[in-house]
Order: C-alpha cells, then sequence, then structure tokens
C-alpha cells in the first residue's frame, strides 16, 4: 500500500494505491474516486454480532459518529481510491505504535486495516 497527500489546507486529497486483496477503512462519504476497488460498507465496531451493532449505534449517539465505515478493498495491483475530507484542512499522517492519539470527533479519515479506535466521551 502506498499513499500520496496532496492540496495543501485547501483542496486536501489522499491518493492511496492498493495492491491486490490490500484494504483500507475510510470514513464513510470521504471517497472521491476509486479504480479497480470494490467498495463495501461495514459496522463501524471491531466487534460482531449484537455486540458489534451495539457498540456501533452507542458511538453513533454519543459522538455523531456514522454507524458505518467504507471499506476499500484492491481488485488488482495498482487500484486507486482518493479520499478527502468533509472540511478543508491539512491531512497529516498519524504513525500506530506504542503512542496514543487523542482526536476530536470528525479527525478519522482513513487507515489501514490493522488500526482500530475506540470512542470516548469527554468528561
Amino acid at each position: 500500500m502506498k499513499y500520496e497527500l496532496s492540496g495543501g489546507n485547501t483542496c486536501p486529497l489522499a491518493t492511496v494505491t492498493l495492491d491486490k486483496g490490500e484494504s483500507i477503512k475510510v470514513e464513510n462519504g470521504a471517497m472521491v474516486y476509486m479504480k479497480d476497488v470494490t467498495i463495501a460498507g461495514k459496522m463501524n465496531s471491531s466487534k460482531k454480532g449484537l455486540g458489534g451493532l451495539l457498540g456501533a449505534i452507542g458511538r453513533s449517539l454519543t459522538s455523531g459518529e456514522s454507524m458505518f465505515i467504507t471499506q476499500a478493498t484492491g481488485d488488482a495491483d495498482g487500484g486507486q481510491i482518493g479520499i478527502a475530507p468533509a472540511i478543508p484542512g491539512k491531512i497529516e499522517k498519524l504513525s500506530v505504535g506504542k503512542q496514543q492519539y487523542c482526536l476530536n470527533t470528525g479527525a478519522f479519515l482513513a487507515s489501514d486495516d490493522s488500526v482500530s479506535y475506540k470512542m470516548r466521551s469527554q468528561k
């Protein structure tokens, strides 16, 4: 998987190139274009079944986050998907590892399939 960030602060765009079988999670409604990619709507929860459904509903009610997330999978080597945030502003890469991030609602744009996240209400 490769990606390129362009457009700066005014018209940001992330172009992701996927090989066959590679997948990314994309915020619902962020896709601008695609080529040789299959799109599927998934429940916005790491759990399956009723627990996953209730978790997705809870996220939606408490944070305004969508119940669904888009999964994009490459159909062939060199498949591409262009994604952009709903609100203009620079796209930043956050490296995943031991460090954790606290993001505001709406800050998530996309990640590879290995990344998971939790929504928590601010106290």
